[in-house]
């Protein structure tokens, strides 16, 4: 789901409905950063053209996100949920943010990620949303 709400308080909006804070595990502790005026050329990152950062949490992801609006980076979080594995928050090097989620490819959660889909957009006022299916290669 696609936004232009960055605000921390959104986003933890939006947390808080699949996750108590208490049971988020952030799944990577620095995220890179990439920043549009650095690319020489456009769609080719190089060395130089992304930095690390450290974070501890949801709030200092949340910091970094809403204090640089040119930059982009996704973080990853484990959470404990009935349905949903994992929650993506990405932000976008366009000032938009993206709310993600990882569940297991069953016939069940396809349901219920239509339902999440049509629903969120309406309550949160997305802008887009979509289902993505990824299938291991056997």
């Amino acid at each position: 789901m696609i936004s232009k709400k960055r605000e921390k308080s959104f986003i933890l909006e939006l947390v808080h409905n699949y996750s108590g804070e208490s049971d988020l595990k952030l799944l990577n502790d620095e995220v890179m950063i990439l920043g549009a005026e650095n690319m020489k050329v456009q769609n080719e990152i190089n060395d130089d053209d992304y930095e690390w950062i450290k974070v501890n949490g949801i709030n200092d992801v949340l910091d970094v996100g809403y204090s640089k609006p040119d930059k982009a980076f996704s973080s990853y979080f484990k959470i404990n949920h009935n349905k949903i594995n994992n929650l993506i928050l990405t932000f976008t090097i366009d000032d938009y943010f993206i709310f993600g989620m990882s569940l297991d490819d069953t016939d069940d959660n396809l349901i219920y990620s239509k339902n999440f889909l049509s629903e969120s957009k309406m309550k949160y006022n997305f802008l887009s949303g979509a289902i993505f299916l990824e299938q291991i290669p056997a």
